[in-house]
């Protein structure tokens, strides 16, 4: 990444028809199948970087030198399956981040650390507060004695408050028809979340 800063390689847009998008990453089968979802007839953008072709919307900088060697961070790797579909191949997902400048990127990193030091998953961890189990649902929280009992004390608090301040409590249901959330423009992120895509009305989730 250094060495592409100094040597300040452009970006170069481009727009092709589909023919070409497919021709042209016709070994790549994550960009086919994303060819395939796009608007008809919108513009298909790609980026031509020292070499390297990549199917994008953009904008990018004008070239790598516009970027400070010194003000960038890789942060973390992570495994994510393609599309959020745990049945799909598993991929590498690389965090990382960029500032105009070494100082603002220090200010950046320090501030993700005293944010780590506050985390609240280490925390409910390390104080027997509550845990978490992928096999019964990714962010799904199981309250231990003493985490019960702290949230028991947070939502009195809250309640009372409420009250004090003249507002009423009301309960809403758990699940409802999909047609709530078509309406509000919702349904086609949790359509994805599922293993399932449903679109018909009438159905229930979770």
């Amino acid at each position: 990444m250094t060495e592409s800063i100094k040597a300040r390689h452009p970006f170069v847009r481009r727009e092709v028809t589909l023919e070409e998008a497919r021709s042209l990453f016709a070994d790549q089968p994550y960009k086919l199948e994303l060819l395939e979802e796009l608007p008809e007839g919108g513009p298909i953008t790609i980026y031509t970087h020292d070499g390297f072709i990549d199917l994008c919307r953009g904008p990018h900088v004008e070239h790598t030198g516009v970027l400070k060697w010194n003000a960038f961070a890789l942060l973390s790797t992570a495994a994510a399956y393609w599309r959020g579909d745990e049945h799909r191949p598993m991929l590498q997902r690389i965090y990382a981040t960029v500032f105009p400048s070494k100082e603002e990127l220090k200010q950046h990193l320090d501030w993700l650390a005293e944010i780590e030091k506050r985390d609240h998953r280490r925390l409910g961890r390390e104080l027997d507060l509550f845990s978490l189990h992928e096999e019964a649902g990714a962010g799904l929280v199981y309250w231990h004695p003493k985490g019960a009992r702290v949230r028991a004390i947070v939502e009195d608090f809250w309640r009372m408050r409420h009250y004090e301040g003249g507002y009423d409590v009301l309960y809403t249901p758990h699940i409802g028809r999909s047609w709530l959330w078509e309406t509000s423009g919702t349904w086609a992120f949790i359509a994805r979340a599922c293993t399932r895509p449903w679109t018909s009305t009438g159905r229930t989730i979770t």
